[in-house]
């Protein structure tokens, strides 16, 4: 949510949303601050091209007469970005629903990239069809483990007949 991509769209009426940040110590886990060139010392060779790209993108505003051809060079080398944080990386952190956004799918494909195991948290109150979305990247998993401590946080019921 630190970089966000400016939109051609205005509506009359939304008003901008609130704008979270990154704990800093966090900051190295995340990706748009990994693929942005934003963490020290991590080295993603091409993080500087599409840090740089964002700020002329935002530099240009959407008004600009540049503006598509900004976003398109910022638009292909996040894509680069992504890639090869995806192929360098062990572990893959993502919630449930995030995961099935079409860049994930798109890249998983693209580079061949099969997941062996799947961990799914707080699955106790994960409604089903949202514990699904990591399994459909995951046909050929080893291992899927659901954690959930239903005293934890209990499961959510929304039909009384169901309970």
């Amino acid at each position: 949510l630190e970089f966000p991509v400016p939109r051609k769209f205005e509506y009359e009426g939304v008003q901008d949303r609130r704008r979270r940040t990154v704990a800093e110590e966090m900051r190295r886990f995340a990706l748009h601050w990994r693929i942005h060139g934003a963490v020290p010392g991590h080295s993603n060779p091409f993080a500087a091209d599409c840090g740089a790209a964002y700020e002329a993108l935002v530099q240009e505003g959407v008004g600009g007469p540049g503006f598509d051809e900004a976003r398109a060079k910022h638009n292909d080398l996040r894509k680069k970005a992504r890639a090869f944080e995806l192929r360098t990386c062990n572990v893959l952190l993502t919630t449930n629903c995030s995961c099935r956004r079409s860049w994930v799918v798109e890249m998983l494909q693209q580079e061949g990239i099969e997941l062996r195991q799947v961990i799914e948290d707080e699955a106790g109150t994960t409604p089903e069809p949202e514990a699904l979305c990591p399994l459909t990247l995951a046909r050929q998993a080893e291992h899927i483990v659901l954690v959930g401590d239903y005293r934890q946080l209990r499961p959510v019921v929304k039909n009384r007949d169901a309970a």
